[in-house]
């Protein structure tokens, strides 16, 4: 498969819409709230800043059971006031990650694709900070830094560039996922489609970056045996208060509204 360089080309509307999709399975309620107040802080930056123009967020539940009802989903969209609309859909199996995610994605007209943990918390230049990294020469797949613990793994301090990037919070063109036909859900139930799909955007000719200065709180932590277990009272402790981005705060903001103007149709596939 050969995909073409990035264009110049640009949105008739002038911003950018970014789509958040998420896989549940068992995810508490709470948590996707708090992930949510979050992320509606970061549209929020990233509308008032020129970048983007609708963010929405989109649900696939893998559970058991659904995670919400009706009422309770209604009760979410009016939490938000940033967020143009948040989409649910209980797949009545568990799909795995990848599988998830690209039956999630069927539905997608976004430009811009933003996949995240559930129970991630972006800070509130998130997708500032990971487009202006998008929006560089060639670049396919971006990533957070995550805190309080990063994956162990190689990236150039200067460019950013590195061989594979976590799921947990990762922002490409939305074209590109498409063109690659999303994640190798059929070999890759759940762990390594992320590696996997790093690896082909590499071989369709695309950068992987590791973004620093973009950060997302992914509340995990080591037990004794060497299993991940969550943390129940630090989330959110890393992260600055998730509103105050204007004053002095803004001006640390590195990417630009027209940096960002030539990835509405980054790739022509």
């Amino acid at each position: 498969m050969t995909l073409s360089s990035p264009t110049s080309r640009f949105t008739a509307n002038g911003f950018l819409t970014i789509r958040i999709q998420s896989i549940l399975y068992n995810t508490p309620l709470p948590k996707i709230r708090r992930a949510l107040e979050y992320f509606d802080n970061a549209a929020r930056v990233a509308c008032e800043r020129g970048i983007a123009r609708q963010v929405t967020v989109a649900y696939g539940d893998c559970s058991p059971n659904a995670a919400f009802d009706r009422r309770e989903l209604d009760a979410l969209q009016r939490q938000v006031a940033h967020l143009e609309a948040i989409h649910y859909t209980r797949f009545g199996e568990n799909l795995g990650h990848g599988g998830g995610q690209n039956r999630l994605f069927e539905s997608a007209t976004s430009d811009l694709l933003l996949i995240a943990n559930p129970d991630v918390l972006a800070a509130p230049n998130l997708l500032i900070e990971l487009g202006g990294a998008l929006a560089r020469a060639n670049v396919g797949l971006v990533e957070a830094r995550q805190l309080p613990i990063e994956h162990h793994k190689h990236y150039d301090q200067v460019t950013g560039e590195t061989s594979w990037v976590s799921m947990a919070c990762v922002l490409m063109p939305a074209a590109l996922f498409r063109e690659l036909r999303g994640f190798d859900a059929a070999t890759f139930f759940m762990y390594g489609d992320d590696v996997d799909f790093s690896w082909r955007v590499r071989l369709a000719g695309f950068k992987v970056i590791h973004q620093p200065s973009a950060v997302a709180f992914h509340d995990k932590r080591l037990t004794n045996e060497g299993g991940w277990v969550a943390s129940a009272r630090c989330s959110g402790a890393w992260l600055p208060n998730p509103y105050p981005m204007d004053g002095p705060a803004a001006e640390n903001i590195t990417a630009t509204a027209s940096q960002l103007q030539g990835i509405a149709a980054a790739h022509q596939l």
